[in-house]
């Protein structure tokens, strides 16, 4: 009988074991992203302490990874697996990652916005952008259903030095945040499948993603020129901070783009002189037609070595012909 009781103790023994071994700390999302100020600016963008750490993290999904919670409609972001962004219910600043399914779970691939998680993973880094890969999840993961968290509003110039493309190291803060940037413009649309520049009053300039599947394959970017009430997505970061695009808007539903005003119509653009010796004035012409048929102004805008932005008025010589 006392042996029986031995042998029982040690099955729950073990077990218990097992359990312990199972569970791992508990933190939050701002624990893995934070990065003081003093910090990025004397080092940059560093590494999480947190990386090659197994944890475990709460956030509420921002992002489902299939659209509409369908499984044969495809994945929403382009992540290697299905994946989700995942935002911390209370902070804003360093409150966002990106959530990778490694393990391939029935019950991740039918989580949907809104869904508040519990989750445990590996804490990764995917260039210079912080990841999270799943290595458990269950139903018993789901612990609560909120409104899906609103974008935070900021300027371009808080991902991009005032004038230029160049990024701003702080912009770290917003990693995985989901945000949105208001009254820009759109610049370049032939960057990528899918991707546009957008710049502001200011000239200050930052590019699109097309993480997003359907930015990827089935949109169409606007026209340069094309006024933006708001556009809105999740930000990647880069290692090119000198180089500029270091922080990219990714957008992932259609929704997150919005039009305000459409961009005219330029045609018969020409430049005299073709060839430019140092010195040398160039004049450009070209005729300007807008939608509405009225042109408040024109502007001739010009940038040397990718540096930042000059400005030329153009004058209107004739009908719709305008000259710098």
């Amino acid at each position: 009988m006392k042996a029986k009781f031995y042998m029982l103790f040690a099955i729950l023994f073990i077990s218990s074991m097992n359990l312990i071994a199972q569970t791992y700390p508990e933190v939050t999302i701002m624990d893995i992203q934070y990065q003081h100020p003093d910090s990025l600016l004397l080092n940059g963008d560093r590494p999480s302490p947190l990386v090659g750490d197994t944890v475990t993290i709460t956030g509420i999904v921002q992002v489902a990874p299939y659209r509409d919670s369908n499984l044969d409609s495809g994945v929403v972001i382009r992540a290697g697996v299905p994946a989700i962004y995942l935002q911390d219910t209370l902070e804003t600043d360093f409150g966002g990652i990106l959530v990778r399914d490694i393990t391939a779970s029935p019950d991740f691939a039918l989580l949907d916005t809104g869904t508040v998680i519990k989750v445990t993973g590996v804490v990764t880094n995917y260039f210079v952008t912080t990841q999270f890969d799943v290595t458990s999840f269950a139903a018993e993961g789901v612990i609560d259903f909120q409104e899906k968290k609103q974008p935070v509003v900021i300027t371009l110039d808080s991902l991009a030095q005032i004038g230029t493309n160049i990024g701003k190291v702080l912009a770290e803060k917003w990693e995985g945040v989901y945000v949105e940037v208001r009254n820009v413009t759109v610049g370049s649309n032939n960057i990528g499948t899918g991707t546009f520049s957008v710049f502001d009053a200011n000239n200050t300039e930052v590019l699109t993603g097309n993480q997003s599947s359907y930015f990827h394959t089935t949109y169409t970017p606007p026209q340069p020129g094309t006024v933006l009430e708001y556009l809105r997505g999740y930000i990647q970061n880069r290692d090119n901070l000198a180089q500029g695009y270091a922080h990219i808007i990714c957008p992932m539903y259609p929704g997150d783009v919005k039009v305000s005003s459409f961009p005219p119509n330029i045609s018969n653009i020409s430049r005299n002189l073709v060839s430019v010796a140092p010195g040398q004035n160039v004049t450009v012409t070209a005729k300007i037609k807008d939608p509405d048929g009225t042109v408040a102004d024109a502007k001739l805008y010009w940038r040397k070595n990718s540096g930042a932005n000059n400005e030329v008025a153009m004058t209107n010589v004739n009908d719709s012909t305008y000259q710098a």
